[in-house]
């Protein structure tokens, strides 16, 4: 099964920069073979409005983020 790098991510985003930005980046690592090698990312039950993970690990905003508004 995969392990992650980190038990727990902490990443920093400034406030005002454009929807899209790159927040982190999540990685794990897989001692299996083949296609069972293979990673993807996912957010499980999220509701998340300001962020979306992409398959690839990369942890990014949704829209920019305004302190006052989120």
């Amino acid at each position: 099964s995969p392990e992650f790098s980190q038990k727990v991510y902490v990443f920093e985003v400034e406030e005002g920069q454009p929807g899209g930005t790159l927040a982190g980046i999540l990685e794990a690592s897989d001692t299996d073979l083949g296609i069972n090698k293979e990673i993807f990312y996912f957010l499980q039950n999220s509701s998340n409005e300001m962020f979306y993970l992409e398959a690839s690990g990369m942890l990014r905003t949704k829209t920019s983020l305004d302190r006052e508004v989120n």
